[in-house]
């Protein structure tokens, strides 16, 4: 087969078809190069999303980690807050309760002798009275001799009370103006 001129198509229809086909193959090689790119970028940014994510996560478990780190020394200071209150509450406690076992003790001593001091105010009562009757019988039953003769001895011992009274006063100022003197 030969080839014939009139068979053949012109340049500028060759040139225009090869410059098609060059356009198309240069599309295909950009639209190539650009899904490659995508690619690139979608595998790129998976990566990078990957990454971020697992950054994340890691971060989150420091977080955590470290949120109940200091929620534990937290509850820790709180803990010994409270037992340190408690101890302190105890003593408080303790110290009020011997005070009170003081106080009781002082009150129970104090009504003890107020009354020794009453039963012993009764009883001296008593003996008065008893002898003060015993004193009348016995001026009953005296006879009218026995009453002068009471009454003469009454008389000497009360002056002899009030000589030595006299005496023990004058032995009590001559020793207080004595003590006065030295006091000097």
């Amino acid at each position: 087969m030969a080839l014939v001129e009139e068979d053949l198509p012109g340049v500028g229809k060759v040139r225009q078809d090869f410059q098609l086909k060059e356009d198309g193959v240069l599309a295909r090689r950009l639209q190539e190069q650009e899904y490659e790119q995508h690619f690139n970028s979608n595998v790129q940014l998976r990566r990078t999303a990957r990454h971020d994510v697992n950054y994340a996560k890691e971060m989150q478990k420091k977080e955590v980690l470290s949120f109940k780190e200091v929620e534990e020394v937290r509850r820790k200071e709180l803990r010994e807050r409270e037992e340190e209150d408690e101890r302190h509450a105890a003593e408080m406690e303790a110290k009020l309760k011997e005070e009170e076992d003081v106080l009781m003790a002082m009150k129970m001593q104090d009504e003890l002798l107020a009354k020794n001091m009453f039963e012993e105010e009764r009883k001296r009562e008593e003996r008065k009275k008893r002898q003060e009757e015993e004193d009348m019988r016995l001026a009953r039953q005296s006879s009218l001799q026995e009453e002068q003769l009471k009454q003469q001895q009454r008389r000497e011992e009360e002056e002899m009370s009030l000589r030595e009274a006299r005496r023990l006063q004058q032995l009590h100022l001559g020793e207080a103006r004595g003590s006065k003197y030295a006091s000097r």
